[in-house]
Formats: C-alpha cells, structure tokens, sequence
C-alpha cells in the first residue's frame, strides 16, 4: 500500500471541497426563495445560481443546456419520469469504475440493483449493525475517551461510514483511507492523468479481493455480488464480471462514505446547537430517529441529481430540449413552503413527511436504511459515551457551508 491519508483532510476531499463553494456559498435558500415566485425551473445548473462554475462531470455532455429545479412536485415529477430525465450522463463513471448503477437506465438499472439490494435491505440491517458498524464505532468513539473535547467531525462523523462499508467490502481496516483517496480522485475533476492513476490503483487493489472471493466466497458484499447471478434482457443468466463487481464496489464506496459523514456531522451540529433539544434527547433516545429524519430533509448532504433529458419536455411550463441537463435540486425541494410549513426551521417534532432527501423513483438510493441506521447509531453512542458532551462555544461557531455537497466546517465539542 502506498502512504495512507485521514480521510475527509486529504488533498483529493480538499480539492473536491473547493469545486462545490466550501466557505463561499453558505447560504442556499435566500437564492432558492427569491426564484420561487418565477416557477419551478430556472435556467442554469445549480452552481450558476450562486455564482459558481458548474460541475463539469458528464463526460460527453460539454455545452449542453443547462437547467436547475427546484420545486418539490417537479422534483419528484422528473425523478420518477425515468424514461424522459436518463441517469445515462453519468456513463463516464464506467470508464473509472466499470459498469454501475448510477449510470444505468430501466430496464437494465432494475436487473442490476436486484442483486445488490438484499444486503442492503431494511431485514439485514442488524447484521450490518452487529458486525461492521458496531465494532468501527466502539474503536473510534473509544479513542476519544480521555480526552476535553476534539473536532467531532473529524474525529468520528468522516471516518466511520468509509471504514464500515470498507470492512462490509472485506478492505483491511488499515488500508481504508487510501482506497478512500483513491475513489474520489476518481470521481471529482482531477487532471485525466491523476484520475485515470487512481482508478487503475482501485482497480489493481480489489482484483485480488475478487479472485480470492471467487474461490472461497464468504458473506461479505463481495462474495454476494460474485457469486450471484444476473439476468438478461433475454432470460439469460451469468455471473459479473470482475468489471461489474468493480463498478458496484466503486459506487458503493464514493455514494456510502462521503454523504453519510457530511449528514452526520450536519446531524450532530444540529443537536448540539439546540440545548433543549440535546436535553430531551438525553433522556428520550426515541427523539433521535426523528432528528435524523427531520436533518435529512433540512439539511441533505447533496442538494442535487442530474438527469439527461431524452425528449422535449414540459415541467413546470419550461420546456427542457431534448439533450439538456436538469439538476434536480433535493435541497431546494425538501423546503417547498408548498409542501412544509416554515420549511426553513429546524423541527424534529414536525409531522413527518416523505422527502427527497434519498431521491426517488426507480434510483431511489439503495443504502437509505443503512445511512439512517449509521447516524442513528452514532448519535446514540456519542450520548451514551459523553452524557455531558456539549458544543464548545470557546472557539468559533460552525455553520454549514457549500454548494453540492454541505458539510459543517467542524463539530467542536467538549466532553464536560
């Protein structure tokens, strides 16, 4: 293994940071607020309403039109219009990690997530719990005992997710950091040369892991993916290949890692900031599934997914060409004052109703119950461990920041 880093500091999460406005665009709903009363659809992709370069990650569709929404009901419109707004612009993350899910349209899409889903469904959880998230929690949580206090982001919130999916993959505990620095090279506008490096090095560390998988499966991912059979669009059926193992491996650590430390860091910042409601917690532990929810909806760790559009189209009374790109913004949508009163507020006690927060429709994301579950967890143990753990006010306040990705710029707490 090459040198590792700690993951969330290194230079591939700082140069991934600085292209999605970390520290430059804070705030996102004066923005949002201010469009609404001209409709759901502005032109734009959602960087340009802010000022920002747009995200240019679609191998492929440079200089295509561009459009932004931001309403719920055309969110959720678009997302489960499948056939007209493609999941197929993300087809340059094949050539990074081989085929996946994130670019792949029906009937196809569905073929593919039948075979990941039931480690990932709602009764398997437990098993996830017990043997993957437990352990990484205990040994990091435990490190933190002794101590005043830490920056509880990065401390705990950006590293459990990547060692949990790590070992639920079978890496090495000691050799997460690195494959996790590998992945978002892959997946963030590095120079082609850099990009391309990483994905080769990715490449080159699970192809032993498959092999050895392939001979001796265990009841780790890996062994489930290849050891399953696909069925095609014929009736057909065969195993993956290395290359489709690769590209499930790959979307599983960029889409598992990063966005549940940054909703967990928004999670526990928002508790925090609360005293009253950090009090109640203390004491009624049935309040944290809805303080998860409720940060899911406020705060999403992504505010957008794309789509191609495949034909002309009307939403909202914009009509989007055939050709352009729409991001769909989650952020935007989750605080439709159509759809929740005073959507700006912070309100665990709020009548819970369906967000975005996940997507929806037929990529509606697949790790949902496990991202829940890992922030629930957490904030159950951080409790548990520090009965008197509180936001440190001697050092200057967080606050969350960013333009795709939202993030606290720390989570410093004292231990009491």
């Amino acid at each position: 293994m090459e040198e590792t880093f700690d993951i969330g500091v290194n230079e591939a999460e700082r140069m991934r940071n600085r292209m999605n406005g970390l520290g430059v665009v804070n705030d996102l709903h004066g923005v949002f607020d201010a469009l609404r009363p001209a409709g759901d659809v502005h032109p734009g992709g959602l960087p340009t309403l802010f000022g920002q370069p747009d995200f240019q990650f679609f191998v492929g569709f440079e200089g295509a039109p561009r459009f932004t929404v931001i309403g719920h009901d055309s969110a959720q419109h678009i997302f489960r219009q499948h056939e007209t707004f493609s999941s197929h612009l993300y087809a340059g993350t094949a050539a990074q990690w081989g085929p996946n899910l994130l670019m792949m349209d029906e009937p196809e899409h569905a073929r593919y997530r039948s075979l990941a889903q039931p480690a990932f469904a709602l009764r398997t959880m437990e098993s996830w719990h017990d043997r993957w998230l437990l352990p990484t929690l205990d040994r990091l949580i435990g490190a933190l005992e002794g101590l005043d206090g830490c920056d509880l982001y990065m401390a705990l919130c950006a590293c459990f997710p990547a060692h949990t999916i790590g070992a639920a993959l079978g890496i090495n505990d000691d050799e997460t950091a690195q494959v996790h620095d590998w992945i978002i090279r892959t997946a963030t506008n590095m120079p082609k040369e850099e990009s391309e490096s990483a994905a080769a090095k990715l490449v080159e560390f699970l192809q032993p892991i498959i092999e050895d998988r392939r001979s001796s499966p265990g009841d780790d991912v890996i062994s489930l993916l290849v050891t399953s059979e696909l069925t095609d669009e014929d009736g057909s059926t065969h195993r993956l290949s290395d290359a489709e193992v690769i590209g499930f491996c790959g979307l599983l650590l960029i889409a598992g890692t990063g966005t549940t430390y940054r909703a967990t860091g928004i999670l526990m910042l928002s508790v925090l900031s609360r005293p009253e409601l950090l009090e109640q917690m203390r004491f009624d532990r049935s309040l944290i599934p809805r303080c998860v929810e409720e940060v899911l909806r406020w705060e999403p760790p992504l505010t957008s997914f794309s789509r191609l559009v495949t034909e002309d189209a009307v939403v909202d009374g914009v009509t989007l060409p055939r050709g352009a790109l729409v991001d769909v913004g989650v952020a935007a949508a989750n605080r439709d004052p159509r759809r929740w009163n005073d959507p700006h507020r912070y309100d665990p006690f709020r009548e819970p109703i369906s967000h975005l927060g996940f997507g929806r429709g037929p990529h509606f994301c697949m790790g949902n119950q496990l991202a829940r579950m890992e922030m629930r967890t957490a904030l159950e143990l951080i409790l548990d461990r520090f009965p008197h753990i509180a936001l440190d006010r001697s050092v200057d306040p967080p606050y969350v920041t960013g333009t795709f990705f939202r993030m606290p710029t720390s989570v410093p707490v004292t231990f009491g």
